[in-house]
């Protein structure tokens, strides 16, 4: 398993979706399992209504936690530098025994 400071974020832009069906749920939830598993988070970032509702009626939160929704694409990069910069911070204290 990769540390936490090696961590990649894959921001999934779907402002474009105009349609999403249960197929399609399944495969992004499948992606995401498959991608955690080399330490990838998937974050979806500017979903439309619809979509946000199929997220929710096909249980899409059990495999991508609502925490990696984002109203926007600026916000979910924000998100990942702040977490890719906590990491940084946190192996450097480790290293000089700080807590």
């Amino acid at each position: 398993m990769l540390k936490e400071k090696e961590r990649i974020y894959l921001i999934i832009d779907a402002s474009g979706f105009t349609f999403i069906d249960y197929t399609g749920v399944e495969s992004l939830k499948n992606l995401s399992s498959d991608l955690r598993k080399h330490n990838i988070v998937v974050m979806v970032a500017a979903s439309k209504a619809a979509a946000r509702s199929l997220f929710a009626r096909c249980n899409i939160y059990n495999t991508i936690p609502a925490k990696n929704f984002f109203p926007s694409v600026h916000d979910a990069v924000l998100f990942a530098k702040a977490k890719q910069l906590e990491a940084r911070n946190s192996e450097k204290e480790g290293q000089f025994g700080w807590l």
